[in-house]
C-alpha cells in the first residue's frame, strides 16, 4: 500500500474529484479527514471509507474561513496525532463576463479557489515542518495556465494557485516538504453538470449535450477525463514515488486543447 499509515486531509471532499481522490487514498492505506460545505456528501464518503477498514474524520467547514481552517487542522491533529498530506481541492466556477460579474462573485471564487489553500497550507505547514515531512498537493485548472471568456475569475484563481505551489516549494523544500499542482481539463463531475448547465443560456449553445459534445471532440483521446485519472495523479504526488517532483504542475486533460 502506498500511502500505508498516512494521514491526509482533502478539501471538497463530499463530491466528484475530491471523493475520488479521499477513497483511491483509503484504497492505498491511509486515513482521511474530509471537509465541505455539504454534511451529507460528506457522510457517504465517509461510509464507503469505512467499508475499506480505514479511519475517516468528517467535518462541515468553509475552508475560506480562517477560523474553520484552524479548526480543521487541530481536530485532524486530536484524532490522528498528525498530517501528512494536504490536498486542496476546493472550487467554485460561476460563468460570468466581466462587466456582468459582481465584486461578491468574484471574491467568492478567489476565496474559494485560492485564498482556502493559502490558509489550509499556513496552518498545516508547522506541523509538517516539524516532523521534516510533508506533502501538498493543489487541484489547479487547464484554464488556470490559459483562460477563456466567462471564466476570469476563476481562471485568476487556478493561475494564482500554480503561482503559489511554484513559491511554496521552493520555500519549504528544504524542510523535507513536497507542493505540486494537477490541472485538469474538464472533468466528469457535478461541477461540469452545473456549469453545461450555465454555458447552455450564457453562450447561446442549443443544449447540454451539444456543449458537452464540442468539450469531448476538443480532446486528443475523443473523451473528457474522469475524476479517477486525477485521483490517480494525486496518489502519485502524494506517495513516495514522486520523491524528485516538487513545485511542478502536471496536466491531466485527455488532451483537450483550448477551444
Amino acid at each position: 500500500m502506498r500511502l500505508k499509515n498516512k494521514i491526509a486531509i482533502i478539501t471538497g471532499g463530499g463530491r466528484g474529484i475530491g471523493r475520488a481522490i479521499a477513497m483511491r487514498f483509503a484504497e492505498e492505506g491511509a486515513d482521511i479527514a474530509i471537509c465541505s460545505r455539504s454534511p451529507k456528501e460528506l457522510h457517504e464518503v465517509a461510509a464507503e471509507i469505512e467499508k475499506l477498514k480505514r479511519q475517516v474524520l468528517v467535518l462541515k467547514a468553509d475552508v475560506s474561513v480562517e477560523e474553520d481552517v484552524k479548526k480543521l487542522i487541530e481536530s485532524t491533529i486530536d484524532k490522528f496525532g498528525k498530517i501528512d498530506i494536504l490536498v486542496n481541492n476546493a472550487g467554485k466556477c460561476t460563468l460570468r463576463s466581466v462587466i456582468e460579474m459582481t465584486y461578491g462573485e468574484w471574491t467568492t471564487m478567489i476565496n474559494t479557489n485560492l485564498n482556502s489553500a493559502f490558509l489550509l497550507s499556513k496552518a498545516v505547514l508547522p506541523h509538517m515542518i516539524e516532523r521534516h515531512y510533508g506533502k501538498i498537493v493543489n487541484i489547479s485548472s487547464l484554464v488556470g495556465l490559459k483562460a477563456s471568456a466567462l471564466i476570469s475569475a476563476y481562471s485568476a484563481s487556478k493561475a494564482g494557485l500554480i503561482s503559489l505551489t511554484q513559491s511554496l516549494a521552493q520555500e519549504v523544500g528544504r524542510m523535507g516538504i513536497y507542493v505540486n499542482a494537477i490541472c485538469p481539463g474538464c472533468v466528469e463531475t457535478k461541477m461540469l453538470e452545473e456549469v453545461l448547465s450555465e454555458g447552455v443560456i450564457k453562450m447561446g449553445i442549443p443544449d447540454e449535450k451539444t456543449f458537452k459534445d464540442l468539450l469531448t471532440n476538443d480532446t486528443a483521446l475523443h473523451r473528457l477525463a474522469t475524476a479517477l485519472e486525477i485521483a490517480t495523479t494525486a496518489l502519485f504526488l502524494a506517495s513516495e514515488e514522486s520523491s524528485g517532483v516538487t513545485g511542478e504542475t502536471i496536466t491531466v486533460s485527455a488532451g483537450q486543447k483550448f477551444l
